[in-house]
Order: structure tokens, then sequence, then C-alpha cells
């Protein structure tokens, strides 16, 4: 009977970290215990929507009545009082990503901050940009019926608030995604400066918060989508004669859906490539003396997927989905219309 085999030897600390190796102990950062009483977000997040759907309707009166009593205003309240909800859950969501020192995705060196900062400028102008064109030109993309049709309390001044408002979270995960970019590039010139294992945390927490920045801002603009094309029922189901067109609905959604675009191909075309060069500077120091094809093509395969540089097709679809999310809820509220 033949002895059994020895245990195998730990890897000593300054042996690089190997994608196929089980996680060490420290080798990531402690993460952070939640703070607040338990529930807490979903009770503020509720009484957010309880908040904002008394603000929109009024609490009485003759115009909150009516307004209640329609059917078509019924869906577009809740898409208007939901938007607030979806605005706050995402600030509580990223807030960690821009207060906490270890994992802030604020640029560290002042002209990378300052290239974020220029490009956030520029995106929050190209986001306001309807609005301005609608001022310089005293027109607007409400037909004059808007007012009246919906019997809102308030609706000239309520909607063009929640607009900005809605803009400004939007934007706030806008400038998330410009700062991971730029977090990207700063990444590449610390290959002297810093670790292989710091540099793939960073690179692995880089690519999950831009998902997210990615995820928050579609979802904010998309339900925006839809409360449009909701409106846009609600005024056609009360005044038929009234003059609303699809095609505006439809440029509002395309809009956004390339703006968001814009931003985010850019900087997954950065984390791809910041990937690869991790990737391959991790592959020469796991192969070691070893040149054979065969562990050449596994080991590269292991540290690829560790990466996430093999993500699978429902990862793609899933972003994919997230930037067209504009144009799908407007072709999805257009769907539910009765009048094209």
């Amino acid at each position: 009977m033949s002895a059994p085999l020895p245990a195998p030897e730990s890897p000593p600390p300054s042996e690089p970290l190997r994608p196929s190796e089980p996680l060490r102990p420290g080798v990531f950062a402690r993460v952070a215990p939640l703070r607040g009483p338990p529930f807490g977000s979903f009770l503020i997040c509720v009484a957010t929507f309880l908040v904002t759907a008394a603000f929109l309707g009024g609490l009485s009166g003759a115009e909150a009545t009516a307004f209640w009593t329609l059917p078509e205003a019924r869906l577009w309240h809740l898409f208007l009082a939901a938007q607030p909800v979806l605005w706050l859950a995402s600030f509580l969501a990223v807030a960690s990503d821009f207060r906490d020192p270890e994992r802030s995705v604020l640029p560290r060196r002042t002209p990378y901050r300052a290239g974020a900062l220029a490009c956030f400028a520029l995106t929050l102008f190209a986001a306001a940009l309807p609005i301005v064109i609608q001022a310089l030109t005293h027109t607007s993309l409400l037909p004059p019926e808007a007012a009246q049709a919906t019997r809102m309390p308030g609706f000239l001044w309520k909607m063009p608030t929640l607009s900005a408002v809605g803009t400004t979270a939007a934007t706030v995960h806008a400038f998330g995604i410009l700062c991971v970019q730029a977090r990207l590039y700063e990444l590449v010139t610390q290959l002297g400066e810093t670790s292989i294992d710091a540099r793939v945390r960073e690179y692995q927490r880089l690519r999950e918060q831009l998902r997210r920045f990615l995820g928050y801002a579609a979802a904010i603009i998309g339900i925006a989508t839809l409360s449009t094309g909701s409106l846009r029922n609600l005024i056609l189901g009360e005044m038929p004669g009234a003059r609303f067109s699809a095609a505006l609905v439809m440029a509002y959604g395309a809009f956004f859906s390339a703006l968001l675009a814009l931003m985010f191909l850019p900087a997954a075309r950065s984390l791809t490539a910041v990937g690869e060069s991790i990737a391959e500077e991790l592959l020469q120091a796991s192969l070691g003396e070893r040149r054979r094809w065969s562990d050449w093509m596994t080991e590269r395969q292991a540290i690829r997927a560790y990466l996430g540089l093999e993500d699978s097709a429902l990862k793609v679809l899933q972003d994919s989905i997230a930037v067209l999310a504009p144009i799908v809820g407007s072709l999805s509220a257009l769907a539910f219309s009765a009048k094209g």
C-alpha cells in the first residue's frame, strides 16, 4: 500500500495572485459593515413614494379628485411617483462609490479629475439640450392641451421641477461612468507603483462600478421615457383632437440612448483594453519557465475568466439592453397606445 501524498505547500507571500488558486484571506479589502436600522432604506423609499404621490396629485380639492378618477392618469401618476424612489434608491446604492476612500471612483490625480469634470459638463449640456432648444425657439414638446388634459394641480411647475431633478439624478450616474474611465487610465500609469494584486482588485471593482452606474442611469432614463409615453396616451385619450406625435416620444428615447452609448462604449472599450493588459501581465508571472502550448492556453483562459474578459452572452445582452433602455421604453409606451 502506497504512502499518502504530502499536502501541497502554500505559496510564499511574494507570489503573484493566480486566478486558478482559491482566494487567500486578506487579499481583498474588508467589506464595510451595513449601517443604519434594518429595512431603513426600504422604509425611506416607501415614504418617498407616498410623499411624491401626494405632491403630484394634491391632498384635497376638486382637481385632485378629478385627477385620481382618470384611468390613464393613474398609470402616468404611478410612473411619476416611482421616479423619485428610483433616484433615491440609486443614490443610496452608489453613495459609497464616491464617499468611501478605499473604493472611491473619483480620479486621484488632478489631470484625470479635470478631464472627467470637463466631460461631465459636456454631458450635462447635452442632456439639457432639448430644454435649451425649447427655450430659444419658444416652443414646447408638450401640446397646449397638456395641463387641461391631465387635470393635475400645478402641472406647469411640477413637471419642469421633476424633469430638472430627474436630469440631475441621471447625470450623477453618468459622471460615475466618466470617472470609471478616468480611473482606468490612472490604473495603466500605475504599472511600476502598485503590485499586480492591487491592480487586479482595482480593476474588478471598476468593472462592477461601471455596470452599476450604467444600470441605474438606464433605469432612470427608461422610466422617464415610459412616463412621457403614458402622458401622451393620457392626453390623446382625454382630448382626441390634440396633437402629440409619436415621433417625439421615439426621438426622446433615441436621443438619450445615443447619449448613454457615447458615454458607456468608450469606458467599456477602456475596460477591455486594461483587462487585456493585466491578463498578459498575470500570464507571464504565473507561467514562469513553463512554455508549453497547453499550459499557456489553460492559464490564459483561467486568467481571462477571472478578470471577466470572457463574459457570457447573457451579460453582454444585459449591457446592450441597458444602453438601449430609453428607446425600448419609448417603443413600449407606444405599443400600449390606442392611437399611434
